[in-house]
């Protein structure tokens, strides 16, 4: 997904249109896992999920100048992230979601209280 291009974000285009997907190159990876049989599109999509409240509101410049809003980006501390990739692993994530304001991950019914 980004090419090793130092310290920062690597972008790569997704089919040449302005949807460009932001990766932290492999100098700034602090946790990575092996994953097997997983479909990727349904492991994103429940990240997704359950991350959504911490999508950062962000728009940076490509290097052309030209302004992106990187749907991608998430902030969450990472004992939280390491919480849920654990709920993930045990099949136990389900009706949970991150709460920003509490810094946890919290039954969705409860989000926000």
């Amino acid at each position: 997904m980004g090419e090793s291009c130092g310290n920062g974000p690597c972008a790569a285009a997704d089919n040449g249109d302005s949807h460009v997907q932001y990766d932290w190159c492999a100098e700034r990876r602090l946790v990575t896992d092996d994953l097997y049989i997983v479909n990727r599109a349904k492991l994103e999509a429940l990240i997704d999920k359950i991350f959504g409240g911490a999508r950062l509101d962000i728009e940076v410049k490509d290097r052309f100048g030209q302004p992106v809003v990187p749907r991608e980006w998430r902030l969450a501390p990472l004992f939280v992230i390491n919480e849920a990739v654990e709920r993930i692993r045990y099949g136990t994530i389900a009706g949970y979601v991150y709460d920003p304001k509490s810094a946890t991950l919290t039954v969705a019914g409860d989000f926000g209280r």
